[in-house]
């Protein structure tokens, strides 16, 4: 149950966070915002020491650069399919289906290797504080973006 709600907020963070930088004039600079705002919720929430911030940062941006990778080839593939639209034989649709698959395992095994560099710098009961702290922010920041477009309904009284 924790997995579904886990795996329905992810996509839900997803189409929000997609739907808001299509809006935006200028999406990097979005990003760059996003980033920032995740980079302090995380610090603050985990509490590094100094040397904890300099040892994990560079493992975690670079971790963000190799999934960065992997969700540019899921988009691709995505896209392959939704180009073809009924058009694909059953033998390409499971070929692409199958790299669907290979690239979100891809994804976990990463997470899996740095896991593990994490534990090399950081107390476990920090890591575990970092994980949560993702996961907050990712409600934190639908909440923000939710109550940034939410229309207000002032009336004059």
């Amino acid at each position: 149950m924790k997995n579904i709600f886990i795996i329905t907020l992810s996509m839900f963070v997803f189409l929000t966070s997609s739907y808001v930088w299509g809006q935006n004039p200028n999406p990097e600079k979005r990003r760059e915002q996003y980033e920032t705002q995740k980079v302090a919720f995380i610090s603050k929430n985990v509490n590094f020491t100094i040397k904890e911030a300099q040892l994990f940062w560079p493992y975690y941006n670079e971790l963000q650069e190799k999934k960065a990778e992997i969700q540019k080839n899921l988009r691709q593939i995505i896209k392959k399919i939704e180009l073809k639209n009924g058009e694909i034989q059953n033998k390409e649709l499971e070929k692409l289906s199958d790299e669907l698959i290979d690239q979100r395992v891809k994804e976990v095994q990463l997470e899996k290797i740095y896991h593990v560099k994490f534990k090399s710098v950081l107390p476990i009961k920090k890591v575990l504080k970092f994980y949560r702290a993702e996961v907050q922010f990712k409600t934190f920041f639908v909440r923000q973006m939710r109550n940034h477009n939410r229309p207000t309904n002032q009336s004059k009284r």
